[in-house]
């Protein structure tokens, strides 16, 4: 019997905070659903907006996680948790940039019309 391949994605998560700030949560997960459940109920804030991309493989999810850590490494604070101004037009540049480039290793059955990251609602 063959073993079924899982659907990797990556996942960036919102939560506003004060004084145009907010706080972004990166990671990767083949149980989309079970793990945004998961970071919100570890968050004290509600997550006001997620953005998917899925990937072939772990190796892919875990590839473009890292070059937006990296991307991003200057906006990293409390662990996982980056904190960037979303009033700041450089801010949301790099954001923007770091997501175009890690849309490399998006993989949409459907293609996506040419977008790589899609807005994922949360239920609840």
């Amino acid at each position: 019997m063959k073993r079924a391949l899982k659907r990797w994605w990556v996942y960036l998560a919102a939560v506003p905070l004060a004084d145009g700030k907010s706080a972004f949560r990166l990671g990767r997960s083949v149980d989309l659903a079970a793990t945004l459940k998961q970071v919100q109920e570890a968050s004290p804030a509600r997550i006001a907006k997620v953005w998917t991309m899925p990937t072939c493989s772990e190796r892919a999810a875990h590839a473009a996680v890292a070059g937006m850590a990296s991307a991003l490494g200057e906006y990293w604070q409390h662990g996982s948790w980056l904190h960037m101004r979303t009033d700041q037009d450089a801010d949301k540049g790099a954001m923007r940039s770091a997501m175009e480039a890690a849309g490399a290793h998006a993989d949409w059955p459907d293609g996506a019309g040419g977008k790589c990251w899609r807005e994922f609602r949360l239920d609840g």
